[in-house]
Parts: C-alpha cells; sequence; structure tokens
C-alpha cells in the first residue's frame, strides 16, 4: 500500500531546474518522463515510505537525474 505524498514534490523540483536550467528539449522530455516513471516505480516497489525514505528516493533521483543529464550533454 503506498502513501500518496503531495503530488510528488520530487517531480515538480525536477521539471522546475530542467526547465530553467534549459529549456523544452525533446530529449530532456524523453529522459524526465522516463524518470518519472522510474521514481514512481521506485515509490510503489518501497515498503517504507517514511520522511527518511522519501529524502532517499529524492537523493537517489537527484544523483541518477544530473549523471543522466552531464551523459546526455
Amino acid at each position: 500500500k503506498v502513501i500518496p505524498t503531495k503530488k510528488s514534490t520530487l517531480m515538480k523540483i525536477t521539471s522546475i531546474l530542467l526547465s530553467s536550467a534549459y529549456g523544452t528539449n525533446d530529449n530532456l522530455g524523453k529522459l524526465l518522463d522516463n524518470e518519472r516513471y522510474v521514481m514512481r516505480t521506485e515509490a510503489i516497489t518501497t515498503k517504507k515510505i517514511g520522511n527518511k525514505n522519501n529524502r532517499f528516493l529524492l537523493k537517489i533521483a537527484k544523483n541518477r537525474l544530473i549523471s543522466s543529464l552531464t551523459n546526455s550533454m
């Protein structure tokens, strides 16, 4: 059972970061959609959904996003 969080703060942060830093870009959009899918899957498959865990997922997603952006340049 997944406890819903506030309309995924992570997605909001990610899209704000991307749109402000890189503008809109097709590859970036695909990349972002992929990240969203991964985040959703991780949130669903994770058993503990406490605050500690959300911070952990945020850190993972942030690192993954940074590395995939670096690779796509």
